[in-house]
């Protein structure tokens, strides 16, 4: 039986794109209401250009269960870049440190990578011809392009509900678990008479909820 759930560091540091010189803290965005972090292997690649804008389409069904979506990269982007990625620019923040994308990664919070043998899978060519066949075009080389990302659902309190784990370049997140765990932690909320008993573990496992995705 699991005792508790895992816990993000609320003092990890982001910095907000539109003013990346006074960072705040992870804990921050989620200390009003629960929120998703979809971080982003490389904001110049065509594949994470197609899967911002894709989950973009999606953050209207996380707004439904009172769930707030940012979009977390690792590199420097300047306002006209911005619209390669599709957010808006409130929506995005800076993991200078790559603290989030550690948290992403193994049990030892070492960054998971992909091998640079990427280029040649088939998945990925899949993936770049459906990129460029619905209008999206191949960018810069900037940046790194190895780390992969992935989505956080976290509670008010930190807690990781849910993760979903990009395993090929340009693997959209797992919407359907996301929103799953969302409207489950929504509906929580709403029947718990007090906010620690709204996330107990065992509530979600009643619920059905496959603690494998939480590393």
């Amino acid at each position: 039986m699991i005792s508790k759930l895992p816990k993000v560091d609320k003092e990890i540091p982001l910095h907000p794109l539109g003013n990346p010189g006074t960072p705040v803290t992870l804990g921050t965005l989620y200390q009003s209401s629960p929120c998703l972090i979809f971080a982003i292997r490389n904001p110049f690649c065509i594949l994470c250009r197609r899967t911002t804008y894709l989950m973009k389409q999606q953050i209207h069904k996380f707004k439904e269960f009172n769930v707030k979506v940012y979009c977390v990269i690792k590199e420097m982007i300047n306002d006209e870049q911005l619209d390669l990625i599709h957010f808006d620019k409130s929506e995005v923040f800076i993991d200078l440190e790559m603290n989030l994308f550690k948290i992403l990664g193994d049990a030892d919070n070492r960054f998971r990578r992909t091998s640079s043998t990427f280029v040649f899978s088939h998945k990925v060519w899949t993936n770049v011809y459906n990129a460029t066949k619905e209008g999206f075009r191949m960018g810069y080389s900037s940046g790194e392009h190895f780390i992969l990302g992935g989505s956080l659902l976290l509670s008010e309190l930190g807690e990781i509900i849910y993760k979903s784990l990009e395993n090929t370049p340009g693997e959209m997140p797992d919407i359907k678990g996301l929103l799953e765990a969302s409207e489950a932690l929504y509906h929580q909320y709403d029947a718990a008479d007090d906010y620690q008993t709204a996330i107990s573990p065992e509530s979600f496992l009643s619920l059905g909820m496959d603690f494998s995705k939480i590393g």
